[in-house]
């Protein structure tokens, strides 16, 4: 995509999804790791949540923006 070939010890975590944005393919990635407040992992209709310490402090989102956070003390999966 930007003509920069990548050796084969490099970039040992990523997977090429050039056809997948492009259109030529519908089979993109089987997991997806989630980061914002929280850190996640989703796959297929499964997301794991991790705990978090201090969740409380994240009780604004739900009292401004009127959405539930997600953020919990203990594992979550849903």
């Amino acid at each position: 995509m930007v003509g920069h070939d990548i050796k084969e010890d490099e970039a040992i975590d990523s997977r090429n999804l050039l056809d997948t944005w492009m259109g030529k393919s519908k089979q993109g990635r089987k997991e997806l790791v989630v980061e914002g407040y929280s850190l996640g992992i989703r796959k297929a209709n499964w997301k794991f949540i991790a705990p978090m310490k201090n969740a409380s402090n994240y009780d604004w989102i739900e009292s401004d923006k009127g959405i539930e956070s997600g953020h919990m003390e203990t594992n979550q999966l849903g």
